[in-house]
């Protein structure tokens, strides 16, 4: 069951929309909680319409108040808000109560008599009994949406046809009706009580007394319809009068309803709609009758009317067109075509419009027409489209004769034209005001300002620049009152938003009586003319403010002679002679200068008057008569024409009194200057670019034998050596382009020819701004300087090679003593340990003095390189223990270690730090006789670590402690010297420590008590948790091939048998580098021995030798040699070493070397002899 409720109230606030076409799909909400329904909804209408599905009352209304809806199709049962409370929603919003609103219910769901009033109060559409026809469903709801659409375009189309409109619209006022046929009661909607004029609803809420409102004449009507209606039509459309209660009148009544039926069929109510139609009744008979009214008119309009088919064919045409055509006033055209009275430029233009005004579209067109007789006529034709009863669409046009207007019209436009051409020669805008100025009618601002052809009640604020309104009203005022000419200039906003100037005019036009009825005006631009004013005003003052301010003086002298302007600048040079405006010129120079110079500038100044020949002063140096002191200046006169006309004199002077003062003391400067330069060792010159040369000391001069004229500029490149001087003017160009110090050196050619070294330096100089003005530079003789720097270098250079050499030459016969030792400390003789221990401890101090005395040289020429890395203290700290525990144990001490239980991370080089350790250890067990305690202590504190290193020993004179850490420093300790040492331990120490960004010093409390040594290094932060920590590597006890290879056949001898008492390992020797060499092809081994200095080839060579065959890659190779500085290193490692030990080798590196992660973990090489 359907029941539809439209409001009359047609102010939408959806737009608004053209005639809904067949193209023109309408948005609709469905608003349905039965999902079946809904579905069955969105399937029927979705074919023609936009929907919008939703399943509640709330999300209903939340579509409802946020999108734009042409119809709203609502469940009676929709859940969260029912539909009928969505339908008063809406009829009570503002904006939303015009929508057409469809309620759905359930047919097997009786909807009771109070819902029905609810919806009757809110107005509805139609019914449509269920089940739901699909076809009709898609027409009535297409019907609710026209009929809203029509009812929007009405109020516009028919605005001045007030009282019809109302009419119509209480027409459309309806009343539901619903009857009761067991109970015989009816039930009204309120508005009842006004469309049938009862007093209340319950004085006709039964079916008699219903029957009473019905007119006796159609009583049998409308009993035969609901008779009709109960029997099986279930629908019925009914006409009806009713006699109002009220007033006695009689309305007729347009009744549409439907029974209402139970389950078993049997009809149980009668729901119906009411509706007033008594207008539409009379306009029915007003229609019959206006059909006649109509046709009279026209019949005598004097316009033409005519109907013509989509084909061009005339079906009727009044008098007035036959007149127009000039056809007989009896004549009949039916039939005939259009077409021919069409003049021919025009045909096809009328041709498409006719077509077009057929297939349904209205519109306007200007032509020509030939009449019958021959005469042309310019016509005007208003066409819609009209649809016959047939279908048949054809054009209803009203033609109106234009030919007179379209004549005054030609004549306004060339009159118009003439009258633009005469503003636009005469003025830039022209605008019209009404009679009082409050409103303007129109301004055609051409490209200037605004312009405008629509009336603006807010000109003033639109064009006219705020402070500038005051006196428009002013002057409006004024010329109204007066009725007189307006004319003013003023300042206007213009199109782009800047301001100008322009100058308006406006005349008054009055009617015959002497009113004044619009004014008339035009404007001209004055914009340049007003900026050139404001311009040279602004220059005046300028100029006047220059004048004053200027440090320059000036004064005027008139035609009179008398002093007639002085500016501010001028003030001070007649300070004595005031009041000086007026004043006599000729009196004046007389009481300031001295007689000869006041005669002098008075006869030039009236030579300059009478001539008006310039005079431009030298300069002048002169001591005033009036205050004693001597001035300079410079000065000139001109002169001028003056304001009446007459000439005067002007005079520019500017004090030079301190410039010269410092003139002078520059000359004297520079004397002094150029004496210094002159005089000194070194060779002097300037340059105002770097590079380009500008003067020279007499020194170069000297020096080089050559001319300014021959080293002005870049000229000094001549005297320059060959193999340098690119190198030179590159610099040269880079210092000057970053505006820095340059500083070079290089050989400079003397006069006998001879080249001899320059340290060569320039610096900028610059202004108080920052900015280079000249450079300064001085080439000092360093060839003396080279030559001894040479010299010690070369010395330097055999130092070094020779501690080199001594090193090698040591350590060579120190390898087989340390094998051998080696040998005998592994041998079960205890009759002899503690001196076979005693020599090891010997051997290893000398190796030790040997390494000190070669780092100790390096680091003073810092050549050693630390390998930092992320290390644990206190390992570090056992390390050392670890290699001095023997010796301290061996001379009877004992060791104390307090270390920190936290770790202590160093970024440092592990073997430096060990050897630090190891050196200041050494140094506290060897210094303390008998047995003693020494104590190893470390701290953090404020991101540093503290080391302390005490002992009992023979302590530090107090004389020697502050040189105690001097290369080759040693203390008396002992007459006889037997504690040794070269005096470079500490000082290697102290070198160590400050290359790791650490310090070291030393206390004692003098001789026989004890010393310290106090260590601070910096801490490092823990290393990364994926870090690798090294391992000890230790040997896997298999049987390994060997080769030991060196010149010295002893140490060859004592190290093979090292390493057969390490294991049953298999040694094979070779004594040159040939023999090396074949021994390593042939036995392919998988340890080499090597060392560097053999016969015939050196141990480079016959390394890399083996490293070029692929098939020994695998091999183990040790350089074992006496070098061993850093340099060397690099070579083995060039050379295809795996590994560099420096003689004497210890049991310990030997161990290390079987251990090797390059070995296999097979015992023998893939090659050579098993």
């Amino acid at each position: 069951m359907f029941v539809a409720s439209l409001t009359n109230n047609v102010n939408w606030r959806h737009a608004k929309r053209e005639p809904m076409m067949e193209e023109d799909r309408s948005a609709i909400l469905i608003a349905e909680s039965n999902d079946q329904r809904r579905a069955h909804l969105k399937q029927v209408l979705d074919r023609q319409h936009d929907l919008v599905t939703v399943d509640g009352g709330k999300s209903a209304w939340q579509q409802l108040t946020q999108g734009r809806f042409d119809a709203v199709v609502a469940g009676f049962d929709l859940r969260e808000v029912s539909g009928v409370k969505l339908l008063a929603q809406t009829r009570a919003h503002a904006e939303l109560r015009g929508v057409p609103f469809v309620l759905v219910a359930d047919e097997a769901s009786p909807i009771d008599p109070t819902t029905w009033q609810q919806v009757f109060e809110f107005g509805r559409s139609d019914i449509l009994c269920s089940p739901i026809n699909e076809h009709e469903l898609l027409a009535r709801v297409d019907s609710i949406i026209r009929r809203a659409r029509v009812k929007n375009e009405s109020a516009d189309m028919l605005q001045r046809q007030k009282s019809r409109l109302q009419m119509a619209l209480l027409a459309s006022r309806m009343v539901a009706v619903e009857w009761d046929i067991s109970a015989d009661t009816v039930l009204y909607s309120e508005n009842a009580i006004e469309i049938f004029g009862i007093k209340s609803l319950s004085d006709h809420a039964t079916g008699p007394t219903a029957r009473k409102l019905v007119h006796p004449d159609d009583i049998d009507t409308v009993e035969k319809t609901i008779r009709n209606t109960l029997q099986g039509s279930r629908e019925f459309q009914t006409q009806f009068r009713i006699i109002r209660p009220d007033n006695g009148e009689i309305v007729w009544i347009e009744e549409r309803g439907y029974v209402a039926t139970d389950a078993s069929g049997k009809p149980t109510k009668l729901i119906a709609v009411a509706v007033d139609i008594t207008a539409r009744r009379n306009a029915e008979q007003a229609i019959q009758e206006r059909e006649h009214y109509l046709q009279a008119i026209f019949d005598t309009t004097p316009e033409c009317i005519k109907v013509v088919k989509s084909d061009g064919t005339l079906t009727q045409m009044n008098a007035a067109g036959l007149k127009m055509i000039e056809a007989n006033p009896t004549a009949n055209v039916a039939g005939n075509s259009v077409y021919e009275l069409i003049a021919p430029e025009f045909l096809d233009c009328f041709r498409e419009f006719n077509e077009r005004v057929c297939s349904g579209h209205s519109g306007v067109l200007e032509f020509d027409i030939i009449g019958l007789r021959g005469s042309r006529r310019h016509m005007e034709t208003h066409a819609v489209p009209l649809s016959l009863t047939s279908g048949e669409t054809v054009q209803l046009a009203v033609t109106r004769d234009i030919t007179e207007r379209k004549r005054s019209e030609a004549t306004l436009r060339e009159n118009e034209r003439r009258f633009r051409a005469l503003t636009q020669a005469t003025s830039d805008i022209v605008f019209r005001m009404n009679a009082d100025w409050s409103e303007m009618g129109m301004l055609e601002g051409r490209a200037f300002i605004d312009s405008t052809t629509e009336p603006s009640r807010s000109w003033l604020d639109h064009y006219f620049h705020p402070d500038d309104q005051t006196e428009v009203r002013k002057v409006v005022q004024n010329s109204v009152e007066k009725q007189s000419f307006y004319e003013l200039e003023h300042r206007v906003i213009r199109i782009d938003g800047t301001l100008g100037w322009m100058h308006s005019r406006a005349v008054p036009i009055l009617d015959d009586a002497g009113n004044v009825v619009e004014w008339f005006g035009a404007g001209t631009d004055v914009t340049e003319r007003k900026q050139s004013e404001e311009f040279q005003h602004r220059a005046t003052q300028t100029l006047l403010t220059v004048i004053e301010q200027s440090p320059l003086g000036i004064y005027l002298v008139d035609g009179d002679f008398k002093i007639a302007q002085v500016s501010l600048g001028a003030g001070p040079a007649f300070q004595n002679v005031q009041p000086v405006i007026g004043r006599d010129f000729e009196e004046v120079m007389h009481t300031i200068w001295p007689p000869e110079f006041a005669s002098e500038a008075v006869r030039i100044f009236r030579h300059t008057l009478k001539t008006g020949e310039p005079y431009v002063s030298p300069g002048l140096t002169e001591k005033r008569k009036d205050l004693g002191e001597t001035e300079s200046y410079e000065w000139q006169v001109n002169r001028i024409t003056l304001a009446d006309g007459s000439y005067g004199v002007v005079c520019y002077f500017f004090d030079t009194t301190r410039l010269q003062q410092a003139a002078d003391a520059l000359r004297e400067s520079e004397v002094r200057f150029r004496m210094l330069a002159d005089n000194m060792s070194q060779l002097a010159w300037t340059c105002c670019d770097l590079g380009e040369c500008n003067w020279y000391n007499q020194r170069w001069y000297e020096y080089t034998g050559c001319t300014f004229e021959e080293m002005q500029g870049w000229g000094w490149r001549q005297v320059h050596h060959p193999d340098h001087v690119d190198r030179v003017v590159e610099r040269i160009q880079r210092a000057a382009t970053a505006g820095e110090v340059w500083e070079d050196t290089f050989p400079l050619k003397g006069r006998d020819g001879q080249y001899r070294w320059f340290l060569s330096r320039a610096v900028p100089i610059r202004d108080e701004e920052g900015t280079i003005v000249r450079w300064f530079g001085t080439n000092t003789d360093v060839n003396e300087l080279r030559e001894t720097q040479q010299l010690l270098h070369d010395a330097d250079r055999r130092k070094d090679e020779f501690l080199a050499m001594l090193a090698h030459e040591l350590r060579n016969p120190l390898a087989p003593i340390r094998s051998g030792l080696d040998l005998l400390a592994i041998a079960d003789d205890d009759e002899h340990r503690d001196v076979v221990r005693v020599m090891q401890e010997q051997v290893t101090h000398v190796v030790r003095l040997v390494d000190d005395l070669l780092d100790v040289s390096r680091i003073m020429r810092g050549k050693v390189e630390l390998r930092k890395e992320r290390i644990e203290f206190q390992s570090t700290v056992r390390k050392a223990i670890d290699a001095v525990r023997d010796v301290i144990e061996s001379h009877g001490h004992s060791l104390t270690i307090t270390l920190p239980e936290k770790t202590v991370w160093l970024e440092a080089d592990p073997v430096r730090i060990v050897q630090v350790l190891e050196n200041l250890l050494s140094n506290a067990t060897k210094y303390m006789d008998g047995s003693g305690a020494i104590e190893l202590s470390a701290s953090v504190k404020n991101e540093s670590l503290f080391i302390q290193i005490k002992d009992e020993g023979i302590g530090i004179d107090q004389e020697f402690l502050p040189n105690i850490f001097e290369l080759f420093a040693q203390s008396d300790r002992s007459l006889d010297r037997s504690k040794g040492g070269l005096g470079i331990g500490l000082t290697l120490v102290k070198q160590l420590l400050e290359m790791h960004g650490g310090n070291i010093h030393a206390e004692s409390d003098g001789l026989g008590k004890g010393s310290s040594f106090h260590i601070e290094l910096p801490i490092a932060s823990p290393p990364e948790p994926n870090q690798n920590v090294p391992l000890e590597l230790q040997s896997d006890g298999q049987t390994r091939r060997i080769a030991v290879i060196d010149d010295n056949r002893g140490a060859v001898l004592l190290l093979s048998k090292l390493f057969e008492k390490l294991g049953a390992h298999e040694v094979h020797t070779a004594n040159d580098g040939e023999a090396a060499l074949k021994l390593i092809r042939e036995v392919h081994p998988e340890i080499v021995l090597l060392d560097i200095g053999l016969p015939s080839l050196s141990g480079y060579e016959v390394a890399a030798a083996i490293r070029q065959d692929p098939q020994f890659d695998d091999i183990l190779m040790v350089a074992l040699t006496g070098y061993g500085q850093d340099q060397d290193r690099l070579k083995s490692e060039a050379a295809g070493f795996d590994e560099h030990l420096v003689k004497p080798p210890s049991i310990d590196q030997m161990r290390f070397v079987l251990a090797h992660p390059k070995l296999k973990p097979s015992g023998k090489g893939n090659g050579g002899q098993s």
